[in-house]
């Protein structure tokens, strides 16, 4: 597992995070060609963070370290490519952290 660089965080004038309006985007998606699942900035398309296996990504902990202390939004998508269902981090960002896709 590769985990991402460090972020700079973006601090208000009481030195709490601040969060921007609209969160970046992630998605975690398997690659065939290099067997693993592979978590990438939807914007950008660049690669964040690698893993084995699927489980090992969606472990307590490991995606919400990978987006970093400004948080995100992200697309969990099935071994097919199909959409699974969608997790935000930080929590308290947006009601509903995990939602299936397509779903109320």
């Amino acid at each position: 597992m590769s985990l991402p660089s460090k972020r700079a965080s973006v601090l208000d004038s009481a030195g709490k995070l601040e969060y921007p309006s609209e969160l970046p985007k992630y998605t975690l998606d398997y690659n065939p060609r290099t067997n693993r699942w592979e978590l990438a900035n939807e914007k950008t398309g660049m690669m964040i963070a690698s893993y084995e296996t699927k489980a090992g990504a969606t472990r307590r902990g490991i995606l919400k370290a990978a987006v970093g202390p400004a948080g995100g939004s992200v697309k969990i998508r099935t071994l097919d490519g199909s959409a699974q269902h969608e997790r935000t981090y930080p929590r308290n960002r947006l009601k509903g952290d995990v939602r299936p896709l397509g779903g109320p």
